[in-house]
């Protein structure tokens, strides 16, 4: 975000970027949006203004003793949100997600089932496909193509920052390594006692997608 936003105030005080986690919340029953920023959004940008014009221990005190959220605890709380979303779009979707290969068989992984039958409906089975079919179209890799056309271009870096198309390049070369390592982890997996003698291909970065298909 240092490519778009000179400061991490700039950040906490960018209206669409609070509205977009506010949404997000108000999508995930398990936690709401105050909880997770301890702070509204009114808050966030008073804590933005309040604190902006010092120095980051300054602006630290100054927050703490208006009871209030650091500009820099609530800019970590954004990353975190970004961070969570990246991984479970990826990671946890390919973990809990990729089911299709288990529900071709509709007498081991119906979606309904007739009380003693072996089986699931014919209905069922037909419903099944459909939505797989629909679901399971594959997207975007994550790891070795180059989507930097798509950046937006800055209208002016922070002082040290990185160009949007220098912090791609360093994504892909440390997803590169994850998956080397990954790999190193698989090839390796007979050589493990049970139960850790199994491979483990949901985290490789080079299996994974850069969204859902829904």
């Amino acid at each position: 975000m240092a490519s778009y936003y000179p400061t991490h105030a700039d950040v906490v005080r960018d209206p669409e970027m609070l509205a977009m986690a506010e949404q997000y919340f108000y999508q995930h029953d398990s936690i709401t949006y105050g909880q997770f920023m301890n702070a509204s959004s009114s808050a966030a940008s008073g804590a933005a203004a309040h604190c902006s014009a010092n120095s980051a221990a300054a602006s630290s005190a100054a927050c703490s003793a208006a009871g209030m959220d650091s500009v820099e605890d609530i800019y970590k709380r954004i990353v975190s949100l970004f961070v969570n979303v990246i991984f479970q779009v990826t990671v946890g979707h390919e973990q809990v997600g990729a089911i299709e290969v288990y529900v071709q068989d509709a007498s081991w992984c119906a979606f309904s089932w007739v009380p003693g039958a072996t089986a699931g409906t014919k209905q069922a089975a037909t419903s099944t496909a459909l939505l797989m079919s629909f679901t399971s179209t594959p997207m975007p890799k994550l790891l070795g193509d180059d989507w930097t056309h798509l950046f937006l271009k800055p209208s002016g870096l922070s002082h040290g920052a990185k160009s949007p198309e220098e912090c791609f390049r360093t994504f892909q070369e440390e997803l590169q390594a994850m998956s080397q390592k990954s790999d190193a982890y698989c090839d390796a997996a007979a050589s493990r006692p049970f139960p850790e003698c199994f491979p483990l291909y949901v985290v490789n970065p080079k299996y994974l997608e850069t969204s859902i298909s829904v």
